[in-house]
Parts: structure tokens; sequence; C-alpha cells
């Protein structure tokens, strides 16, 4: 399946999904499926499922010690990343001397993560800039201000 790339979820497989999921047990939902781990099933339902407790999810981390990134370890690999390129082990050494342990694998995914967030945010400004002829009150300084981190539900 690696191979293969993801196929989006079909309407008959939400529906079979929101029948089904939590009723049984997910490594056994997973064999109605083709191609779908008992994971993939359980982040689909959840995001389908509005009474699903999506900000407990959190709280349920850090209760088990999990720590997230601040906007000052973001500034620091987005600036170590433009400043040395994408050497992940140098990063996470660098980081792990400044802020706390981590992996070269968690200071790769949090880049990847930010650098998507960039592109998206200049995706969005390219297209309010080319709306702002219509809406001359919209400044660039007021969307500036706005934090992008809650639009796009980045931690």
């Amino acid at each position: 399946m690696k191979d293969e790339k993801r196929q989006p979820f079909s309407k008959q497989e939400d529906d079979l999904l929101m029948m089904y999921g939590k009723k049984i047990p997910w490594v056994q939902l997973s064999l109605m499926f083709v191609d779908r781990s008992d994971d993939s099933l359980r982040n689909r339902w959840s995001r389908l499922n509005p009474q699903a407790p999506k900000n407990k999810v959190k709280q349920n981390l850090l209760a088990k010690g999990r720590t997230f990134f601040n906007k000052e370890e973001d500034a620091f690999i987005l600036s170590f990343v433009n400043a040395h390129g994408k050497k992940w082990i140098d990063l996470s050494t660098a980081f792990s001397a400044r802020f706390r342990s981590t992996t070269a694998s968690n200071t790769r995914n949090r880049w990847c993560r930010l650098y998507r967030r960039d592109q998206k945010m200049e995706k969005l400004t390219d297209s309010l800039n080319e709306e702002a002829l219509d809406f001359p009150s919209l400044q660039m300084e007021e969307l500036e201000e706005l934090n992008v981190d809650d639009w796009f539900g980045i931690v």
C-alpha cells in the first residue's frame, strides 16, 4: 500500500464508520474496510463525529507528560533551518541544548507543519490581496495581527 496514493474516504465508508464506530473494537472494524488501518478509522471517526471530545485530546496528552512546541521554539526551528538548511540532527542537538530534549524526527515534523502552515498563509494572503481591491478597508496589518495557528489548528 505504500506505493499507492492515499484515497479519500468514500460516502459508504463514512456511513459504515459512523454506524459502527466505537461500538466494536477498531481493529475488528478495520477488517471490514479495504486498505484502512484501525488508526485511520479512529481518526476519521473523530473528525466525522460531532460529539467527539476534540478539546480533551490535548489535555489527555498533557496529562500523559507530552509537551508541545511554543512560539519561541517554533521561531528557533524556522530560523535554524533558514540559516543551516535541513540538517535535522544538528537542529535537534541545538534545540535540545537550548530548550528541552527532542529528536530529529520531532523537530523535522514540527518544521514540516510550520512550513505547510506558512504555505497556506501565503496562499491566503495572496487571495486576500487580490480581494483587497473590492474591500479597501481590509489592511494587511490587521491580517498579520490575527493568530494563524488558530486558523489551521496547529498546536
